[in-house]
C-alpha cells in the first residue's frame, strides 16, 4: 500500500507499470480497486495510477473535504506531490469523471485526452437515492453477477456515507455540457446502456464538436449495450481495448477521435 500525506491528510493510492503516467479516479461506488483490471491490462505501456479520493477506500475521513471543488484540489496536489505534470490520459468514473474534468479544466496543459465513463451531465441524471440509501445498497439489484464486482463491492463499506451525501450536494448548479464544451484537448465519453446510477440516453443533449475553428474540439460517445454502472468489471476486455485504442490515436488533430469504434471481435464477447 502506497500513501502520500496532503494537507495533513493520508491519501492513499496504488500504481503499476512503467512509462508514462495515466491517472484513474474512481466515482461514489468503492474506491481505487476496482480499476485494477483496466491498470494491469495497460500496465505493460504506461504507469498507471489510481488514488482514493477523500472519505473512500483507505484515505482519510474529513467532512469538510467532501466537495467537488475539494476532490479536485486533492488530485492536483497528489499530482503535485508525485511529479506528475503531465499525463497522456486522466480516466474518471462517475464522480470521479467530474473530478477529472475539472481538473482538467483548471489546469489546461496537464492532459492529453480524457475518457469519463458513466458521467453525469447534471444532478438530475444521478440516482441520488441509490447511493445514499445505505452502504449495502449496490449489492441488491445493481450487481447481477457478483464475482465481477467483489473490486467495488468489497471497499464500499470503507465509504463515508457523508462523502456521498456531500459530494452530490456540491454539484447543484453545475452544467456539465458547458464544461465539455470548454476542453482543450478530445475527451471520450462511455456509457453502460442499463446504468441505474447514472441514466444517459443517445438523445441526450451532448457537443459533438465545439466549432471554434481551429480549436475544434471533439467529444467521443460510446454506448456499451451489456452494461450497467461499471463497463471496466462487466465488460473488461472491450473497456480496456477502447482505452489502448484511444491511447494510441494522434490526438494532434481532434477530430480523428470520432472514427474511434467498437470492433467486430469486441461486439462479440458483448453479446
Amino acid at each position: 500500500m502506497s500513501a502520500v500525506v496532503i494537507d495533513k491528510g493520508v491519501v492513499h493510492y496504488e500504481y503499476l507499470g512503467r512509462g508514462q503516467p495515466l491517472i484513474f479516479i474512481h466515482g461514489w461506488l468503492g474506491s481505487w480497486r476496482y480499476w485494477m483490471s483496466t491498470m494491469g491490462d495497460l500496465s505493460d505501456a504506461y504507469r498507471t495510477y489510481a488514488l482514493d479520493l477523500w472519505g473512500f477506500g483507505d484515505t482519510d475521513k474529513a467532512q469538510s473535504r467532501y466537495t467537488l471543488s475539494e476532490y479536485v484540489q486533492l488530485v492536483l496536489a497528489f499530482l503535485d506531490e508525485l511529479g506528475i505534470s503531465r499525463t497522456p490520459m486522466i480516466v474518471g468514473h462517475s464522480l470521479g469523471g467530474l473530478v477529472a474534468l475539472n481538473t482538467a479544466l483548471t489546469r489546461p496543459e496537464l492532459a492529453d485526452r480524457l475518457a469519463f465513463v458513466s458521467l453525469p451531465l447534471d444532478r438530475q441524471h444521478i440516482n441520488t437515492k441509490s447511493l445514499v440509501n445505505g452502504k449495502g445498497v449496490p449489492t441488491g439489484g445493481l450487481f447481477k453477477k457478483p464475482k465481477e464486482y467483489e473490486p467495488a463491492i468489497e471497499e464500499i463499506e470503507k465509504t463515508d456515507k457523508q462523502a456521498i451525501e456531500s459530494s452530490v450536494s456540491s454539484l447543484n448548479g453545475i452544467d456539465v455540457r458547458d464544461k465539455l464544451a470548454s476542453l482543450q484537448v478530445p475527451a471520450l465519453l462511455v456509457y453502460g446502456a442499463n446504468d441505474s446510477i447514472v441514466t444517459f440516453s443517445p438523445g441526450d443533449d451532448l457537443p459533438e464538436l465545439n466549432p471554434e475553428g481551429s480549436e475544434t474540439l471533439s467529444v467521443r460517445t460510446m454506448l456499451m449495450s451489456q452494461c450497467r454502472h461499471f463497463p471496466m468489471l462487466e465488460e473488461s476486455n472491450t473497456f480496456n481495448r477502447l482505452l489502448r485504442d484511444f491511447l494510441s490515436m494522434d490526438v494532434s488533430e481532434p477530430e480523428v477521435i470520432h472514427s474511434l469504434e467498437f470492433k467486430e471481435e469486441w461486439r462479440r464477447r458483448m453479446r
